[in-house]
């Protein structure tokens, strides 16, 4: 039952979800019976967790002077008691009932002064708690969870050494969930002491609801610093009347598992078994198969997996894109390639292209990558953040998974020879370009890792996170309220990229941002990521484990069919060139420079620089460029000697402005207006 919020009144933390570390025998027997075993802690791996032996910081004395002290103000206070009292007290009580304030106060003095000799009984009483405490402890039941799915020594030691499978459950306040009262574990040096002599002694006098169970509680709830790392909560109740034994096991709802995690040494058989047994009333979970990353980056990283029947062993497979801020639906991970013949690749690189991408082994170990990535660290540990390391792997592309913290590198990257394929078939980033796009990409893994996206002083400077993403969005340039790090005034694309853009121009180092951007009305971006690191710069990311988009151990095509799958088809350029570049140009004659050439030599720089100060899409600039080469060649075209560098700035500023149009009208030549009459729109100072 929920209340107005929808919150349960049971719900005693915020926490929505919690794991559990078990074998795959376990994990099936889970997932068949519906059920989770509840043990005594008479069971536990340490003797001293919840300790049979009860722990009290007082003596006989103190627990006798307690009692006076207790008894004394039930004198003059004349209660109350609860029922279960000692009936003594209570006709002690009652006699006192028509006596005044002042007799009651005597008579409390002189038992203050002169109290009863320590008896026999009280002794006994403390004797008594111990006895009932040592009955208690079997008949207790506990469930051990964890707040943490990515503790690599619970993998090992409650996962039968990463063979086992974590399973996770969510507190949901319509269902009442059992896990909404589940308290942390404590850990400090020593067992708790239970109450202290006045608390016990208000105990056994009954003054009070609560009793010796209640008192108890505490032990439950605390271990020794050396478990800290286990993160646990516990869930701590009684068995039932007609239970014996030193467990139980008690159902769950199915709606309450919501993740299954496999671990990474998981054979064959178990993960089958397993996804069968979700077939049956458990088709909303989540299924993830872990794996362990490389010795440079201890850690596991997560592959989603398609629940199914039994039948062949399934693959982890590419998860669809997200609506929000995918990787692939950015803007640099979308290659657009203008792919020269493949039969022009360089003698050594052709028996590459027959290779299936899955089995060239590559690692971020001794890649080119692995120094990038390093730096990365170290740029993030200058700034502060001293527990943010965002995992890396090969992928098909840049990009994090939508909420997921870890950064997809694209595998081309890892090999020098798979460089230059890249290099003949699309532009090659350079070194500048690797730190930028590893800065923006670690500006998102850093938004997720603490769900910064979530709290409503992100919403209010970079927008709704849950907004539409645009794959094609129209900037507008030089607008203040947007820092400028990648091409294309990439900030204005999406509320995501915006704060990933102000993250990566926050980190890179010497880009000067309180001058560069003083005055500007995103400065306060940036003041917010300066301030946000600074206050988790010590703490640990609320997301560490991180589930993949395809890795290259999935990617089975081979070289070459990958390269060929991302030609796509080159956008119409409506331009005539034909009457512009002989104004640029000349016809060739001997001795000059043919125009083609001269325009290939500077290719590169012209699509880069365009699409940076004008945010068109670099695919519609290709475009563009490639047409003048082609143009330049079929109309024998040469530059005139001496100007190269004149026809550069010629040739830029032509292109630039044709690409302004196209951002402007949505063509490269405005089309004109059917009418004869035609009102003059006020100059917006845009472009």
């Amino acid at each position: 039952m929920t209340g107005p919020s929808g919150r349960s009144p049971n719900r005693r933390h915020d926490r929505q979800h919690f794991y559990k570390y078990v074998s795959a025998k376990t994990a099936k027997a889970i997932l068949t019976t519906r059920k989770l075993r509840w043990s005594s802690p008479v069971l536990f791996n340490d003797p001293f967790d919840v300790t049979q032996e009860l722990r009290l910081d007082f003596d006989v004395a103190a627990l006798s002077a307690a009692l006076v002290e207790e008894m004394a103000d039930l004198i003059v206070t004349g209660g109350p008691v609860q029922e279960a009292a000692r009936q003594d007290l209570k006709a002690l009580l009652v006699t006192l009932d028509g006596a005044s304030l002042a007799q009651r106060q005597r008579m409390a003095d002189r038992f203050r002064k002169d109290p009863p000799k320590t008896t026999v009984g009280q002794v006994e009483a403390l004797a008594e708690l111990r006895r009932r405490w040592s009955e208690i402890v079997p008949n207790l039941r506990v469930l051990c969870l964890s707040e943490a799915n990515d503790v690599t020594s619970m993998w090992n030691h409650y996962a039968d050494s990463y063979r086992g499978v974590l399973l996770q459950f969510e507190a949901v306040d319509e269902l009442d969930s059992v896990w909404l009262l589940a308290r942390p574990v404590v850990y400090q040096a020593a067992p708790p002491a239970i109450a202290d002599a006045r608390t016990w002694a208000r105990c056994m006098l009954r003054k009070d609801k609560r009793t010796y169970l209640d008192l108890f509680t505490e032990y439950q709830y605390t271990k020794t610093p050396d478990w800290a790392y286990e993160r646990e909560w516990r869930i701590a109740t009684f068995a039932l009347p007609e239970e014996s034994g030193e467990f139980s096991y008690w159902a769950f709802n199915p709606r309450e598992l919501v993740g299954v995690y496999l671990g990474p040494r998981c054979s064959e058989q178990d993960q089958t078994d397993i996804l069968a047994l979700l077939t049956n009333g458990f088709e909303e979970v989540s299924v993830f198969r872990a794996r362990i990353t490389g010795a440079a980056q201890l850690g596991l990283q997560l592959l989603r997996l398609p629940v199914q029947g039994p039948g062949d062993f399934p693959r982890a497979v590419e998860r669809q894109a997200r609506p929000a801020s995918c990787a692939s639906r950015r803007g640099h991970g979308v290659r657009w390639n203008r792919m020269t013949a493949f039969e022009t690749v360089a003698p050594d690189l052709k028996p590459l292209l027959g290779e299936r991408i899955s089995r060239l082994g590559l690692k971020l170990e001794g890649s080119p990558m692995e120094r990038y990535v390093a730096d990365l660290y170290r740029e993030l540990e200058a700034k502060g953040l001293k527990r943010f390391r965002p995992l890396t792997y090969f992928t098909d592309e840049w990009g994090c998974p939508s909420e997921e913290p870890i950064i997809g590198i694209p595998f081309y990257l890892a090999d020098a020879q798979l460089s230059r394929l890249e290099k003949q078939f699309d532009d090659l980033e350079d070194v500048r370009e690797i730190r930028m796009y590893l800065r923006h990409e670690a500006g998102h893994a850093f938004n997720y890792a603490y769900k910064l996206f979530e709290t409503p002083e992100w919403r209010d400077r970079f927008g709704p996170f849950n907004r539409p993403y645009r794959e094609r969005y129209r900037p507008v340039p030089f607008h203040r309220g947007f820092v400028r790090h990648m091409e294309g005034w990439y900030a204005q694309k999406h509320p995501d990229e915006d704060f990933a853009e102000t993250f990566a121009v926050w980190l890179t180092p010497r880009s000067r941002w309180r001058q560069r951007y003083k005055g500007w009305p995103a400065m306060d971006k940036l003041r917010y990521v300066d301030r946000v690191a600074r206050k988790v710069g010590d703490t640990q990311p609320i997301v560490r484990l991180a589930s993949t988009d395809v890795t290259v151990e999935e990617m089975n095509m081979t070289v070459e069919e990958f390269f060929r799958s991302q030609e796509p088809e080159a956008p119409p350029v409506d331009v005539a060139l034909e009457h512009d570049l002989t104004d640029l140009f000349v016809r060739r004659r001997q001795g000059l420079r043919p125009a083609a050439d001269f325009v290939r030599e500077h290719r590169a720089g012209l699509i880069n620089k365009i699409e940076y100060w004008t945010g068109v899409r670099r695919s519609v600039v290709r475009a563009l460029v490639d047409r003048v080469v082609e143009t330049s060649e079929r109309l024998r075209l040469a530059v005139p000697a001496g100007t190269e560098a004149a026809t550069l700035v010629e040739l830029t500023t032509y292109a630039t402005t044709l690409t302004m149009n196209f951002l402007t009208h949505g063509s490269f030549v405005p089309r004109a207006r059917g009418t004869a009459r035609t009102r003059t729109r006020p100059d917006s100072g845009l472009p």
